[in-house]
C-alpha cells in the first residue's frame, strides 16, 4: 500500500556512495564490515569500503570544523568588548555565517550511513516488513 511511486521507487533503493548507483535493496546482499581492513596502498577502509585517507576525513569533517569555529566566534561574542573589539556584533554574524556554511559542508558530505529516516507510514511498514523478512531469513541460516 505504498501511495506513489517515487515513495516506492526512494523506499526500495539505497545509494551507495562509493559507486552512487542506487541498488535495490531487495537484492542486496548481506555484507560484511569492511571497518578496520586495509585497502589496496595500505589505507585503512570505512564499512562501505572506502579508503580512510587524508582526504576523506577532510571531506568528512570539515563542516563539524566550521560549526565547532561558529561556536567559539559566537561564545567569544559576548566578551568582545572586554577585550577591545568595537561591538560583539564582529563575531555574531560572521559566526552566524560561518555556522550556515558548516551546515551545508555536513549536510553535502560524501560519505554518510545509508540509514534513511521517514516519518511515511508506508514507507515505515515496508521498511518494517522487510526487516522481519531479514530476521527470518537469519533465523533461518541458523
Amino acid at each position: 500500500n505504498i501511495p506513489t511511486r517515487a515513495t516506492a521507487i526512494m523506499v526500495a533503493t539505497r545509494r551507495t556512495p562509493a559507486k552512487g548507483k542506487a541498488e535495490p535493496a531487495a537484492k542486496t546482499p548481506a555484507k560484511k564490515s569492511a571497518a578496520g581492513k586495509k585497502g589496496a596502498a595500505g589505507a585503512k577502509l570505512d564499512p562501505d569500503g572506502n579508503e580512510m585517507t587524508l582526504v576523506y576525513y577532510l571531506r568528512q569533517y570539515v563542516g563539524l570544523f566550521f560549526t565547532l569555529l561558529s561556536f567559539a566566534f559566537i561564545a567569544f561574542a559576548g566578551y568582545a568588548t572586554q577585550f577591545g573589539f568595537s561591538s560583539a556584533n564582529l563575531f555574531l554574524y560572521p559566526g552566524c555565517v560561518i555556522g550556515f556554511v558548516g551546515l551545508g559542508f555536513h549536510e553535502l558530505r560524501p560519505y554518510k550511513t545509508k540509514a534513511q529516516m521517514t516519518f511515511d507510514p508506508a514507507a515505515v511498514e515496508y521498511r518494517k516488513k522487510e526487516i522481519a523478512e531479514a530476521e527470518k531469513r537469519a533465523k533461518k541460516s541458523k
